[in-house]
Formats: structure tokens, sequence, C-alpha cells
């Protein structure tokens, strides 16, 4: 019982801080994906914010690549840790 609630807490843990990682690390990414978008398309820093397609693509984008690499590394410690 005391293994249970260990792992029961360990998994709360896990899920808070993941969940903390990725509200920070969406942002981030996004932030330099669109400056590595205003410099190949040669766009001036203030006017690319007013463009709503490829800042909403961009932001897509960064977050279904954050949730695979999450996803891909629960798999990663299912295989490495089975009991867990």
């Amino acid at each position: 019982m005391m293994l249970l609630q260990t792992f029961i807490s360990g998994g709360l843990v896990l899920a808070v801080f993941l969940g903390s990682a990725l509200l920070i690390a969406i942002p981030a990414l996004a932030t330099l994906l669109m400056k590595l978008y205003v410099k190949v398309a040669g766009k001036k820093e203030k006017t690319h914010y007013k463009e709503f397609i490829p800042s909403l693509s961009i932001f897509l984008f960064s977050a279904i690549v954050l949730l695979l690499i999450v996803y891909m590394l629960k798999m990663l410690f299912e295989n490495v840790y089975p009991f867990y």
C-alpha cells in the first residue's frame, strides 16, 4: 500500500512538472520560430504579429512537437521501467 501511494504521488508530481514545463516551453519555442519566420520572410520586426495564420500555425506546430516529445519520453520510460 505504501508503494502504491508513492507511485500515485510521484505521478502527480510528474504531471505537474510536465504541465509547467509545457507552459514554459511552448511560448519559448513559438518565439524562436516566429523570429526565424521574420528572418526568412524578410518582415519588419513589429508587423509580423498582425498576421494571424503564421502565428497560429507556429503556435500549433510548437505545441504538437512538444507534446510528441513528451509522448516519446513516456514510451521510453515505459520500456525502461515497465512496472513504474
